[in-house]
């Protein structure tokens, strides 16, 4: 049974870490000498433009190593200075892209060729186009969910872009440079397609477990529900599936829904393990330690509206890793009951210790990778553990199963029992 949810994972791992990984034709901009990324020092005046800013002193310039954030706390812009060059003969008309896309407005600026971008949509001389989570879809430079823009190079010469982000959380910058468009858009067809897989997959585990819920009314199969729905939303609204959908989404508000319910999902899922695993019968001590573990992640959710709304939506990055404290009490939870006795849960628990034990190496090991790559881990360690719960709750209703059939079979042999009882008094 353990080894029921290996084609999907594999399936899932193959799609987001090796599909959705391909990014051929894509040239990160750090470290690259085919490009320059500076940042400005200092930030500018509000009301700055292009004119304004290339006019600054080369000294106002910081170089930047391509990859990181630029502010960390509270609302913030910041312009960027990115000078591409093509060395080949002919001119590369490709999509300069900021791959981590999550900054709530960007705007892209360069000086216009008249040959090279017949659209006038700036101030006089320059080429503007915007992007961005509060971008409408009609108005972004390239349609979807990232902060993606087109641009032509001229051969055997350079184009120097100048990108103005705005964001009232914090700003990422994380920039790649695709020499064909066309590969650009089949990247992000295969990035589509993987993440729609594992989102199709979680719902069909939410649908089928709804329907179980609704026949049986099982408690630990509707607080699994409710941890996978509250998942659901949380993992939707941090990978920007409303912009997916066509509508425009930024921060704080979608800071403010995964911070809410991601706790609500974790507190729900320890709810899951309490009565799952029958704790307060099996293991008293494990069952206090994950009751108050739920109980702070359910407080941790309106906190975690209080900190967006008050302007201190940095502190969802300490309340996310708080988060993992309800999967780490529940696998000792589950350790706890195996050695109770519950032999049924060895499989999961031993798959649950393989999860934790890569998961950990692997996340120091991919320190240096893109952010996307590293969402994408997290997202199929999450899925992992999900078809585990799911796996563990199919050996719950077995082992119900087995009793219901037992308490029947004892119940017929006590019946004949009693009716052999009732033949011989008969006789005699």
């Amino acid at each position: 049974a353990a080894a029921l949810p290996a084609p999907a994972v594999t399936l899932s791992g193959w799609l987001l870490l090796g599909s959705a990984g391909r990014h051929e034709g894509m040239q990160p901009l750090a470290g690259w000498t085919g490009a320059e990324v500076s940042v400005l020092g200092e930030q500018a005046p509000a009301q700055a433009g292009p004119v304004e800013i290339e006019a600054l002193p080369e000294s106002a310039w910081q170089p930047w190593s391509g990859r990181g954030f630029i502010h960390e706390r509270g609302a913030g812009s910041a312009w960027a200075r990115i000078i591409l060059h093509n060395p080949s003969e002919a001119p590369q008309t490709g999509v300069l892209a900021d791959i981590a896309r999550y900054a709530d407005h960007v705007d892209f600026f360069s000086r216009l060729d008249k040959e090279r971008d017949p659209q006038v949509t700036g101030p006089d001389g320059w080429l503007h186009q915007i992007s961005g989570e509060w971008a409408t879809m009609p108005a972004k430079a390239i349609g979807g969910r990232e902060t993606a823009f087109p641009l032509t190079l001229p051969a055997h010469g350079s184009r120097v872009v100048y990108l103005h982000y705005q964001d009232r959380v914090a700003l990422w910058l994380e920039l790649g440079w695709w020499r064909s468009a066309g590969d650009f858009h089949s990247a992000m067809q295969r990035d589509l397609i993987a993440e729609s897989f594992y989102f199709g997959a979680l719902l069909a585990l939410l649908l089928y477990h709804g329907i179980v819920w609704i026949r049986l009314r099982f408690s630990a199969t509707g607080h699994y529900l409710l941890y996978l729905a509250f998942y659901i939303i949380y993992l939707f609204g941090s990978r920007s599936g409303i912009l997916v959908l066509g509508l425009s989404l930024g921060s704080p508000w979608m800071e403010a829904i995964g911070g809410m319910a991601l706790p609500l999902s974790g507190a729900f899922l320890a709810a899951f393990g309490r009565h799952l695993l029958d704790l307060p019968e099996r293991a008293p001590r494990a069952d206090r330690m994950v009751k108050r573990a739920g109980y702070f992640l359910g407080i941790l959710s309106p906190v975690a509206l209080l900190a967006v709304a008050s302007g201190h939506a940095h502190w969802l990055h300490l309340i996310v890793l708080i988060g993992v404290l309800s999967h780490v009490t529940l696998f000792g939870a589950m350790v706890a009951v195996w050695r109770a006795g519950a032999g049924r849960l060895r499989h999961v628990v031993l798959l649950s210790g393989l999860l934790f034990a890569g998961l950990v190496p692997l996340a120091v090991l991919l320190r240096d990778v893109p952010i996307e790559t590293l969402c994408r881990v997290v997202m199929l360690g999450s899925a992992v553990e999900i078809l585990l719960l799911s796996l563990a709750l199919g050996e719950r209703f077995a082992h119900m199963q087995q009793e219901k059939l037992a308490v029947e079979a004892l119940g017929v042999k006590v019946a004949e029992g009693r009716q052999q009882l009732q033949e011989a008094y008969a006789d005699g």
